[in-house]
Formats: structure tokens, C-alpha cells, sequence
């Protein structure tokens, strides 16, 4: 698929910080604070309400685009490679479903505003991930005999807490019927939910109970599969971040030292009307995340038919060594290697799309 617009940078494990929430706590408290104060003080509040919000906000924004994601390192030996300098990787898969812009978020989770696709890599037998628990099918999607397996297993360094892993895979929930051997993502039978506080969205519990009893002489079952999470990048983080940074005329030179940070801080916090005002042009002008047209008609095939996808992105890795064949070609002979026992979809159910 081509590659769109690239706003955030990822981080390496041993360099991860998770956000530190006594910042975010110091800084809530502030604002309310401020509201208490304005309750009783005809608004003069405000000054702490205002600045303390731009301030919460610039630091949470910083950490969605430069701190949140962790870079993700190709095995040395996996010549799945889509360009002979090795600064491409190719991800080859079904597309299992998709998810638009505001899917399963809160409005105030719409920050981020990226579409995503997301993709069963192959080789896959579909019929035994309905047949097994999430972790077990995580074990087998990892496996060191997987050609893909190290695009979703978990990388050496990852940060932990209180001993365990701070992450875990990406799953997506799906539907098969196993009489038929027919599979759906959750969303084409239930709907897609926007997360507006339950206000508006699916009944889940509902539409899945509808589905159990219309269907039930099939055997529905539903499952977890892991995918690969793939984004197609909106610009809204960036959009409001960089209207917080110009009142404190460019962010680069904020994080040089101690006392840059602060003079940062007090500039944003004397223009912190103006930053609050730039920061509402920027979300309702920002451009939501979206494939190119031809790669969502390809999304909604492959929903469909459960043909093959390909997904690509950089990669800090090298060419490997002893590559003989284009690495196009040695995808799909891994990929293709073992054939998985996948049931095509209904060709006129309604794939998800975006």
C-alpha cells in the first residue's frame, strides 16, 4: 500500500517513559483550582484554569507524537523485504477489518484522529484461531516457524511494570460459523461503535444476541485474533501541538536544557488565551487520517473474498545476508508455504471499510 503522510516518531524500549502522572495530576488539580476560584471570584479563575489546560494538554501531545511509540525492529534473519536497500518491510495478510476515524474513541479520545487497517498476517488457519483462547492463538501467530511472527512478537528491552510487560498484542474480535467455516469481523455484524459515552453506537449485547438466535443452527463462535495494526496517520496531534509550540516561537529549542523548558513554559503560559484559541482552529482544521482510494477498495475485497493484502513501511533494519531471491518473491513463498485452511467470506455481506 502507498505510504501516507508520517507525523509521529517512535522511541526505542530502553529509552520508553510512560507519562508521569503526577504532572498530569498536579496540572489537573491546578485547573480545578481554577474553576473552584472562578465559582467565587466572577471568573478571575480563570488565570489558572487556562494556562494549567494548555500546559496539560502541550505535555500530552508531546507524548502521543515524539514518546508513545515504541519502534518496532525487523529479526535480523527475515528477508520479508519490500526494497533492496532494506528500508522497507512488507507485511502480507488478510485484512481482517478496519477501523475509521473516531472508531471505539470518546470524544476526547478523538485527538487522535488515524484510520487503521488491520491484518491477519499469513500463514493462517482461521478455523483453528476460532478454536483456540486469544493467548494461545498470540503463541501460534508468534511461533519461530511463523514467517511473520516477529511483526507481533514482543521485542527484547520492552518496558515492564510491577514485573509484567506494559503492552500486549493487538487483538481483533471476530465471528465464524462453524458449520460453514464462514468468518466476519465483529464490527460487520454488530456495527461500529463511536464511543460517545454509549450515547450513540450499537447495542452490542443486543445485536450479538440477535445474531446468536438468527444463527444459532451454524454455530456461531466468537474469537480473538491478533493482527497488525496499521495506521494511516491524521494530523490533528501534530496540528495542535505545533499551535501550542508557536506562541513559545518553535519547540525544538524548548528541551535543550533545564532553563529553556521553563522559559517555554512561562511564554505559553502569558499567550495561554491565544494558545487555547489556536488550539480549537487546529482540531476542527485538522485532516483526518485516510488511505488512498485505491487501497480502500482493496480493504473492502479482501473483507470480502479473504484474498491477500500487502502492507509496507520503513524499517531500521539491514539487507540480510545470502538474500538471493527479490524479496518479493521470498514473501510469498514464505507466506504461501503452508496452506492455511481459510474459509472465503460471503461475497455479498458487507465488508467493513473505511
Amino acid at each position: 500500500m502507498s505510504q501516507g503522510p508520517q507525523y509521529t516518531s517512535c522511541i526505542e524500549p530502553a529509552d520508553f517513559e510512560p507519562l508521569n502522572m503526577a504532572v498530569v495530576y498536579s496540572l489537573a488539580a491546578l485547573i480545578g483550582a481554577g474553576v473552584i476560584t472562578a465559582i467565587f471570584s466572577l471568573g478571575v479563575g480563570a488565570i489558572l484554569i487556562i494556562p494549567a489546560l494548555v500546559q496539560l494538554l502541550r505535555y500530552i501531545l508531546d507524548f502521543m507524537l515524539n514518546g508513545k511509540l515504541i519502534c518496532l525492529h525487523r529479526s535480523p534473519d527475515n528477508k520479508c523485504l519490500c526494497s533492496s536497500d532494506g528500508a522497507t518491510v512488507c507485511a502480507i495478510g488478510e485484512v481482517a477489518d478496519t477501523e475509521d476515524v473516531g472508531e471505539d474513541k470518546n470524544p476526547i479520545e478523538d485527538i487522535d484522529n488515524d484510520y487503521a487497517v488491520n491484518i491477519v498476517l499469513a500463514p493462517f488457519d482461521m478455523r483453528e484461531f476460532a478454536l483456540h483462547s486469544a493467548d494461545e492463538n498470540l503463541a501460534t501467530a508468534t511461533a519461530p516457524t511463523e514467517p511473520q511472527g516477529d511483526l507481533l512478537r514482543l521485542q527484547p528491552g520492552m518496558p515492564v511494570e510491577d514485573g509484567k510487560p506494559m503492552f500486549t498484542a493487538y487483538f481483533r474480535t471476530m465471528v465464524m460459523t462453524l458449520l460453514d467455516g464462514q468468518y466476519h469481523a465483529w464490527t460487520e455484524i454488530i456495527g461500529r461503535d463511536y464511543g460517545w459515552f454509549g450515547i450513540v453506537g450499537p447495542d452490542q449485547q443486543k445485536e450479538w444476541g440477535d445474531y446468536l438466535v438468527a444463527n444459532a443452527w451454524l454455530q456461531p463462535r466468537k474469537y480473538s485474533v491478533p493482527v497488525l495494526h496499521c495506521e494511516f496517520e491524521g494530523s490533528r496531534i501534530r496540528d495542535m501541538l505545533d499551535a501550542i509550540e508557536a506562541f513559545s516561537f518553535g519547540g525544538s529549542w524548548c528541551k535543550k536544557n533545564w532553563f529553556f523548558r521553563l522559559l517555554c513554559v512561562i511564554l505559553q503560559t502569558l499567550f495561554s488565551p491565544f494558545a487555547l484559541a489556536a488550539l480549537a482552529a487546529a482540531w476542527a482544521a485538522a485532516t483526518d487520517g485516510a488511505p488512498p482510494m485505491r487501497f480502500r477498495a482493496a480493504a473492502r475485497s479482501a473483507t470480502r473474498t479473504g484474498s491477500l493484502s500487502a502492507a509496507a513501511g520503513p524499517t531500521t533494519g539491514g539487507t540480510p545476508a545470502g538474500t538471493r531471491s527479490t524479496p518479493r518473491e521470498w514473501c510469498r513463498r514464505s507466506t504461501t508455504s503452508r496452506t492455511p485452511r481459510q474459509s472465503s467470506r460471503t461475497s455479498g455481506s458487507d465488508g467493513a471499510s473505511g
